[in-house]
C-alpha cells in the first residue's frame, strides 16, 4: 500500500443522504495497516458497538484499493493489449471502434468505424490509451467518428483522482464483504461518498462512485447497484465464503480483501476463510462487538483469530461524527460505562424465601441430592421468579397457581428422602409462594413506584400490561429501566446500543445477583484482547456473583410445568423389594422430556453428525455406547420391534 493510497484514505468523507460529509474513523487506517494474515491469522476488530461499521470499512477500502488496483494496471496497460482489428470500446460512449493501428512516430493511436474503415477512419493521442477497453458484445457499434469535445471524468476518477474515464479494464472486485445482505445493500443505496481535490468538494452518491454487486455461488460477480460507470463491481457480497473460493479459482484471482461483518459469520465460515488466506492469500478484517467476547474467545483457541481491541479515541475522533455519530457514541459512552445498576427492592416474604431455598440447596449439595436440588429446588425459584414478576398492573395469573400447584406435588413424591429439616423447610417455601402468588397487585406495586421514580414519570396502559422482562425508557431517552426476569439475548440487545447513559435493574435480592452475574461475565469480557491502559473499563459492582442455582441452557431455571417426579417415584420403587437386582445406568434425558435409561455396557443407534450424510442415499448411524453420547446427538429408534432395551425398561418402569 503506497502513501497515497493512504492519503485517499485518510481524504475520503461518507455522509448519509442529505446531511455533511464527515472522514472515515481514524480506526480504518490503522485496521488498513494491519495484515496478519502473513502469519496466517485473521484481524478481528473489538469494538464497543459494531453497527454499520464493516460496510462503512469495505466502502473505504474499495475506493483505496480501486487507487492501487488502477495504478498497477495502468502501469501493464500497453499497446500490446489490442491488435489491428480488434473491437474496442472508446470511453467514455463506450461506443464499439475497429482498432487500426497506431503512428508510432506521430505518437497517434488509428481507430475506424467497424466495416467502414475508409470513411470512418480516425486518430488519438497515445496519452488517451486509457479510453480504450475490450468492448462487451452487447456494446452499440458507432456508426460515425466521435466528435471532438472535453473528456469528461467518471465520478470514481474525481475522487480517486485518475483517468480512467470509467474504463474497466482498470479495476476489479478488490474487496469482498461477508455478512448481512440487507444491510450492506440499505449502506450501499443511502450513502454518499465525498472528497475534497484540488480546493473543489466532489460528493456522489456511492453508487456513482463505487459500483457493487454479488458474488454468486459459481463464483462469478454480477452488477447489484444502479447504472454505473463501470461494468465490473468494485466491491461485491457474498453469502459464504465457499463462494469466493469458487470467485478466486474461476478468475484466477488472489489478494482479496474480505471484511466479515460479525463474530458469527467468522465462526461459521472460518475453516473457508483460513483456506482463502492459505491458498489465495487473501487478507481478512473481521468486527466484533463487546456483546460476541465470549464467542471470539473460543475462535481464538484455534491459532488462526488476532484480536485486537480499538482505542475509543479511535472511534470516537470528534464530537460530530456524522454518519459514523452511533457507532462513535457508543464507544464514547462505553468508558467506565456500569452494564446494569441495581435499584434493590425488597418484601419479607419474598427475601425470607429465597433465602430458605439458599439454604436447602447447599444443604442438599452437601449430601449430593442433586436431582433435587436440580429439579425441586431449581422450579421453586423459577415459580419464585415468576410470582415476583407479574404485569406492573397488578393483574393475577391463573397460571401461576397451577405452578404451584404443580410444585407442590412433585415435593410430595419425594418428600420422604429429604432430611427432616430441609422437609420443613421446604413447606414453609410452599406456603409462602401460595402466599405470595394470591398477592400479585402487591408485588406489582412495589416494582411499579421503583421504577416510575427511576424514569420519573407514570407508566403507560401499554407499559402495564407487558408481561416477562419489560423494558422503560425515560422522556429523555438517557435512562433504561429493567424490570422482569431476563433473558440474556434481550438483554444484550437493549444494554450493548449504549443509547442510554443509565441502565437499571429494578430487582429483589436474589434477581440482583443475575445481573452481578452478567456484569461480572461482561468485564471479564471486555478486558479481554485489550492493551493494560484501554479505559473500556467498569468501576463498581465488584462483588464477584454467588452462584445458588444450577444453569442450564442460556440462564434458564427448568420451566416449572414440567414434571420429572417421576423419575423418583417410579424407577426408584423398581428394586426397593430386590436391592441386589439393582442395574447400573446411564440417564439420558432427551429434548422432548423423556427419559432413557441405558445400560452402561449398552448401545444406541446414533447420528453424530447429521451434516456429514447430506447428500448421500444414506445417513451415517454408528451404534455408539453410553458414555459416548453427547447433547445434541440424535438417537434412532425402531418401529416395529420389540427388542429395543428402552421398550422393555419402560414397560417395566412405568406399568
Amino acid at each position: 500500500m503506497t502513501e497515497k493510497n493512504l492519503q485517499i484514505l485518510d481524504s475520503v468523507m461518507l455522509s448519509a443522504q442529505g446531511s455533511d460529509p464527515v472522514p472515515l474513523l481514524p480506526m480504518f487506517r490503522e485496521m488498513f495497516c494491519q495484515n496478519p494474515a502473513d502469519q496466517g491469522q485473521i484481524y478481528v476488530a473489538v469494538m464497543p458497538k459494531v453497527g454499520r461499521s464493516a460496510c462503512w470499512y469495505a466502502l473505504g477500502v474499495s475506493i483505496a484499493e480501486a487507487k492501487q488496483g488502477f495504478e498497477r494496471r495502468f502501469a501493464q496497460h500497453s499497446l500490446d493489449t489490442f491488435s489491428p482489428g480488434d473491437r474496442v470500446a472508446l470511453l467514455p460512449s463506450k461506443e464499439v471502434y475497429e482498432f487500426a493501428g497506431i503512428y508510432e512516430e506521430y505518437r497517434l493511436i488509428r481507430l475506424s468505424v467497424v466495416n467502414d474503415p475508409r470513411n470512418g477512419s480516425f486518430t488519438l493521442p497515445l496519452d488517451e490509451l486509457s479510453r480504450l477497453q475490450h468492448a462487451d458484445p452487447e456494446s452499440p457499434i458507432a456508426r460515425r467518428a466521435p466528435s471532438k469535445g472535453e473528456l469528461a471524468l467518471t465520478p470514481l476518477d474525481l475522487v480517486i483522482e485518475t483517468r480512467s474515464f470509467g474504463n474497466a479494464d482498470f479495476f476489479d472486485t478488490e474487496v469482498i464483504y461477508l455478512g448481512r445482505k440487507s444491510l450492506f445493500q440499505n449502506v450501499m443505496s443511502n450513502v454518499e461518498v465525498a472528497r475534497v481535490v484540488n480546493g473543489s468538494l466532489h460528493k456522489f452518491a456511492s453508487a456513482d462512485v463505487l459500483p457493487w454487486g454479488r458474488i454468486a455461488t459459481s463464483g462469478r460477480v454480477s452488477l447489484e447497484s444502479d447504472e454505473a460507470s463501470h461494468a465490473r463491481p468494485l466491491v461485491a457480497r457474498a453469502n459464504s465464503a465457499l463462494d469466493i473460493i469458487e470467485f478466486c479459482r474461476a478468475n484466477g484471482v488472489t489478494n482479496r480483501h474480505i471484511v466479515v461483518d460479525s463474530a458469527q459469520f467468522l465462526e461459521r465460515e472460518l475453516a473457508s476463510l483460513c483456506r482463502l488466506m492459505d491458498e489465495f492469500h487473501c487478507k481478512i478484517t473481521a468486527f466484533c462487538g463487546f456483546k460476541d467476547f465470549r464467542l471470539l474467545s473460543e475462535l481464538e483457541d484455534t491459532g488462526r483469530i488476532f484480536p485486537s481491541q480499538i482505542r475509543p479515541e479511535k472511534i470516537y475522533p470528534r464530537e460530530q461524527n456524522g454518519i459514523f455519530q452511533r457507532v462513535a457514541s457508543s464507544a464514547h459512552r462505553a468508558v467506565n460505562f456500569e452494564w446494569i445498576e441495581n435499584f434493590p427492592v425488597s418484601h419479607e416474604i419474598v427475601d425470607g424465601t429465597a433465602e430458605k431455598l439458599e439454604t436447602i440447596s447447599e444443604a442438599l449439595r452437601a449430601l449430593e441430592f442433586d436431582t433435587e436440588r436440580e429439579f425441586i429446588v431449581g422450579r421453586a425459584f423459577s415459580v419464585l421468579r415468576t410470582i415476583v414478576n407479574p404485569q406492573l398492573s397488578g393483574a393475577r395469573s391463573e397460571e401461576v397457581a397451577s405452578f404451584v400447584a404443580a410444585l407442590s406435588m412433585s415435593f410430595e413424591k419425594v418428600a420422604q428422602f429429604w432430611p427432616a429439616a430441609e422437609r420443613a423447610a421446604f413447606t414453609d417455601v410452599l406456603t409462602n409462594l401460595q402466599r405470595l402468588a394470591e398477592s400479585s397487585d402487591e408485588i406489582a406495586s412495589i416494582k411499579r413506584m421503583a421504577a416510575e421514580s427511576l424514569i420519573a414519570r407514570p407508566l403507560s396502559p401499554e407499559e402495564l400490561s407487558q408481561e416477562d422482562v419489560i423494558f422503560l425508557v425515560d422522556d429523555g431517552g438517557a435512562t433504561l429501566v429493567l424490570s422482569g426476569w431476563p433473558r440474556r439475548a434481550k438483554v444484550q440487545q437493549f444494554v450493548f446500543e449504549y443509547d442510554y447513559k443509565d441502565v437499571f435493574s429494578v430487582a429483589f435480592a436474589f434477581e440482583e445477583r443475575w445481573f452481578r452475574l452478567f456484569n461480572k461475565s461482561y468485564r471479564d469480557a471486555e478486558l479481554y484482547a485489550a492493551d493494560p491502559d484501554t479505559p473500556y473499563r467498569p468501576t463498581i459492582n465488584q462483588e464477584a456473583s454467588k452462584r445458588f442455582w444450577s444453569p442450564r441452557g442460556n440462564d434458564q431455571f427448568v420451566a416449572p410445568d414440567r414434571d420429572r417426579s417421576f423419575v423418583k417415584s417410579k424407577l426408584a420403587a423398581i428394586n426397593d423389594s430386590d436391592p441386589e437386582a439393582s442395574l447400573p445406568t446411564t440417564l439420558i434425558w432427551f429434548s422432548d422430556d423423556h427419559l432413557c435409561p441405558l445400560a452402561d455396557g449398552g448401545k444406541l443407534p446414533t447420528i453424530k453428525n447429521i451434516s456429514r450424510s447430506m447428500g448421500t442415499d444414506n445417513l451415517q448411524i454408528d451404534l455408539v455406547g453410553a458414555s459416548a453420547i453427547e447433547p445434541g446427538d440424535l438417537c434412532v429408534f425402531r418401529t416395529g420391534s420389540d427388542s429395543d432395551l428402552v421398550k422393555s425398561l419402560a414397560r417395566h418402569s412405568m406399568g
